[in-house]
């Protein structure tokens, strides 16, 4: 297609393990002027899908002539596993966030990856996401009953009391705590169910919005038709009413096993809704925990993957809670942060740069680009 279109790209940027062996596709198979100077991207966004298949999916692929990677791993050699191919083949790899780029090359993390990605180490970066102002903006969203900005957050209370009443909770003074997720063991809702017994002790309103496993779905719904007027549950997604919760609530739950990069701690952001989450990934690269003395950080952070950290981190949060003025400073300090994709869209100029001059190092095709005041970026073994 490339010839016939008369265009060979500088970079071709390829993500997961759905697209994995176009590096090295261009790497071993396509020759001839324009593909050789190609240099190649790969975003991991979750490493535990992987593609990992027999030795005829190399005969599918045109590939079978290169043969299985011998790279003396276990595990790796007698199976094709696409996003390691991927790894092995990409000039540079990336994942969604810095945090989650070092924590792959753990055993814990690594989903059997950890040694190979350890290896390539140089190679590997960490850039968070953004999100979208023209769709995430508290000031035009027309999906919430009542706009509000960081300047003027007045609006927030509105769209808290409008969301009260389109859920049929009952009017309160207590926080109202939100769920945007997935249901899922790695989106830490092993964890919620442990703790909500105690979190409905404490008076806090719940309103949870997703779909996942059948369990924790039922279990929504049995404390929702126990507690009507403390908890509200939605099974399904529906973007809509997601954005009148972001703006709407008060805080966001996010107890997650591991988070690649996160998508809702940053709309949450945007919206005012103080986050509550686990330390790992993105969650620990954009929320930085609260400390009252020194007035600094946008959220609360727990360690630990234990119900009773979790909980502990809630109690912190529906504590400050009780004192308005501090509430009010993290919600406009909050709304206040820039978690636009200018900011990563700038790394990602420095990433393709980085991933140029390094297929030009290893094929010897010639010298890098100039970057003029595009720094490469630092990789995560640095």
């Amino acid at each position: 297609m490339m010839p016939a279109l008369d265009f060979f790209p500088d970079v071709v940027h390829v993500h997961d393990w759905y697209a994995a062996l176009i590096p090295n596709l261009l790497d071993r198979v396509y020759e001839g002027e324009g593909y050789a100077d190609i240099a190649t991207t790969l975003t991991i966004h979750n490493l535990s899908a992987q593609g990992v298949f027999g030795f005829g999916a190399l005969m599918l692929a045109g590939l079978q002539e290169w043969g299985l990677i011998r790279l003396g791993i276990p595990g790796l050699d007698n199976v094709v596993n696409v996003l390691g191919r991927g790894i092995h083949f990409a000039d540079v790899v990336n994942t969604v966030s810095e945090r989650y780029a070092k924590e792959i090359q753990t055993p814990e993390f690594g989903e059997g990856l950890d040694e190979l990605l350890r290896r390539e180490t140089q190679k590997l970066h960490g850039i968070l996401n953004g999100i979208d102002y023209e769709i995430f903006d508290p000031q035009r969203d027309p999906n919430i009953p009542v706009h509000y900005s960081a300047d003027a957050p007045q609006g927030k209370a509105l769209c808290r009391a409008a969301l009260r009443t389109e859920l049929g909770l009952e009017d309160s003074n207590r926080p109202l705590c939100a769920i945007v997720s997935r249901f899922y063991d790695v989106k830490g809702f092993d964890l919620i169910e442990q703790a909500m017994p105690e979190l409905v002790q404490l008076g806090l309103q719940i309103v949870v919005i997703g779909t996942g496993d059948r369990r924790y779905e039922d279990m929504f719904r049995r404390w929702a038709s126990e507690l009507p007027r403390q908890v509200a549950v939605a099974i399904g997604f529906d973007a809509s009413l997601a954005q009148r919760i972001y703006a709407g609530a008060d805080m966001l739950w996010m107890p997650s096993r591991f988070e690649p990069g996160g998508l809702a701690q940053l709309i949450a952001l945007r919206y005012g809704t103080i986050p509550v989450v686990r330390a790992t990934g993105g969650l620990a690269d954009t929320i930085r925990d609260y400390d009252p003395v020194a007035q600094k950080g946008n959220g609360f952070r727990f360690g630990p993957y234990d119900p009773w950290q979790f909980f502990a981190a809630v109690v912190r949060a529906a504590e400050t809670f009780r004192h308005p003025s501090v509430w009010q400073w993290l919600v406009q300090h909050d709304m206040q942060e820039d978690v636009s994709w200018s900011r990563s869209a700038d790394k990602y100029v420095q990433l393709y740069l980085a991933a140029i001059a390094a297929h030009r190092e290893r094929h010897g095709v010639g010298a890098a680009p100039e970057a003029g005041a595009a720094a490469s970026p630092t990789p995560v073994g640095q």
